[in-house]
């Protein structure tokens, strides 16, 4: 309850459902073990109900197959083939569930994403791919270990991409190899741990992209359902632990008849209601432990407060992520903005066109990145430097929708600024109109105005040109066709 790594699914709406996979998974084992023990229907029911609804919010639920087996097994004492046949009835509401989801959405996208964001594996040879999956898998257990720090994001390239000679990824292929050995053995011992194990793999498995491809290198919110089992690892070790402490088996034959009853008191409730001293190390240990995550807790909700305190605070923790230092930008961009921050404006927006050439030079084909930079130029009315970003934009996605608001933006600027020059300046006026048409091309504005000045520099070519362009945007412009026929006539 109180592990920080689950911030992310508490403070993300997102994650909402993953939380109610894993509440309607445990009712789910509740309600079975409760018809298990009394026979009753009813509970049968309810445990059915509550598993397709575990499967309605995430298909994490899968695993169950093999956990209630499981659990039987080595709880309950019950045969394999008990255990198995006891499971059938989940086993028809699976395959309800996956004919409706079959029936509904097919087998869903089989095209590669394109965006290494989306497809963080993207530029990673074969056996690399595998090598950073492994290797990952090291990172969760590290967190369950010690979450700190914590991130919202892992995606490219906040992890590097490594290879069998790393011997990090040896070390999580014996760790792990290790742990599904355990449970195995530990299993036909019917030992609790070897349940916890299974829980703790095979939730893992499924967010580890070994079976299909998330979009995502790993998340916090994905590992929720795998510490469950972790938990259950750890209470399961601590509760051996306060039993050899209670024993106090060290040195038993040296002690005197004395120092073993003052040893025996302190381990053994007395008829006062005492502690002993196996409950008093339990309980400081659960106190030490819930500050120290506490004091994680608190500073991490804190940050989790809205995307600009998040991404902001995130930029620190995984510098190398591309989105992370995009959307980091993009908050000082919105702080920028706000009334209160007016005289920090500028320096507001300069910090954004750090994170965000960071954030580009990373990924060079974030097009998000771009854009933001550009938006951060043009405030500091840079314009060339923020065409060259939207330019750098259109030719990865030259239809994004919001580049071409941008450049419409723009065009506006140098349309606004020609109009302020008019006939003092015509031939600077030109220029800006010329530009304003480079990034709105279809303003027919823009157009005759810019045969208006080409005609009173004495441009008439031009302005024919131009005046032409206008009538073919706007067939029914009258003015234009006033400065057409104003135009000396071609000499043939």
């Amino acid at each position: 309850m109180i592990h920080p790594i689950h911030t992310e699914v508490v403070a993300n709406v997102k994650s909402r459902d993953e939380i109610l996979s894993f509440l309607f998974i445990i009712l789910t084992f509740t309600s079975f073990l409760k018809y298990h023990q009394n026979k009753e229907k009813k509970q049968l029911f309810y445990g059915l109900i509550f598993y397709f609804l575990a499967f309605l919010s995430k298909e994490y639920a899968i695993t169950l197959l093999i956990l209630i087996p499981m659990l039987l097994y080595i709880v309950k004492g019950s045969t394999l083939k008990e255990s198995f046949i006891s499971v059938i009835p989940f086993v028809l509401v699976a395959a309800v569930y996956l004919f409706i989801r079959f029936s509904i959405v097919g087998k869903g996208g089989t095209i590669e994403n394109p965006d290494v964001l989306n497809n963080p594996f993207k530029f990673a040879s074969g056996s690399e791919k595998w090598a950073t999956k492994i290797e990952i898998l090291n990172h969760y257990l590290r967190l369950l270990f010690y979450p700190n720090p914590l991130s919202s994001d892992y995606s490219y390239n906040t992890i590097p991409y490594t290879n069998f000679a790393d011997p990090r990824v040896w070390m999580s292929i014996i760790i792990h190899l290790s742990m599904i050995a355990a449970a195995v053995v530990l299993f036909f011992k019917r030992n609790i741990l070897s349940f916890a194990l299974a829980f703790y793999l095979l939730h893992l498995f499924l967010v580890s992209n070994f079976l299909m491809d998330l979009g995502a290198t790993m998340g916090e919110r994905l590992v929720y359902h795998s510490s469950f089992g972790f938990a259950v690892m750890i209470a399961v070790a601590a509760d051996w632990l306060f039993k050899r402490f209670s024993k106090n088996p060290i040195n038993e034959g040296g002690l005197t008849q004395t120092a073993k009853a003052e040893s025996s008191s302190l381990v053994q409730s007395s008829p006062s209601g005492r502690l002993g001293g196996a409950s008093v190390v339990g309980i400081a240990l659960g106190v030490l432990i819930t500050i120290c995550c506490g004091v994680i807790i608190i500073e991490r909700n804190a940050q989790w407060k809205n995307d600009t305190t998040l991404f902001i605070a995130d930029a620190q923790t995984v510098p190398n992520s591309a989105l992370v230092n995009g959307n980091a930008g993009k908050a000082y961009i919105d702080l920028s903005e706000k009334p209160e921050n007016k005289s920090q404006e500028t320096e507001l927006i300069k910090k954004a066109i750090y994170y965000l050439n960071k954030s580009v030079s990373i990924h060079k084909e974030y097009v998000n990145g771009y854009l933001n930079v550009g938006v951060a130029y043009f405030k500091l009315k840079d314009y060339d430097k923020a065409r060259a970003n939207w330019d750098i934009a259109k030719e990865i996605y030259p239809n994004n929708p919001f580049l071409k608001n941008n450049l419409k933006l723009m065009g506006t600027v140098y349309y606004n600024d020609a109009m302020r020059m008019g006939a003092k300046q015509p031939h600077e006026a030109l220029k800006l109109l010329e530009k304003a048409l480079e990034v709105d091309p279809n303003n027919s504005d823009y157009w005759y105005n810019l045969g208006g000045v080409s005609y009173t520099v004495g441009d008439f070519e031009k302005a024919r040109n131009a005046w032409t362009k206008t009538l073919i945007l706007d067939p029914n412009n009258q003015q234009a066709k006033q400065g057409m026929s104003a135009l000396p006539i071609k000499s043939k």
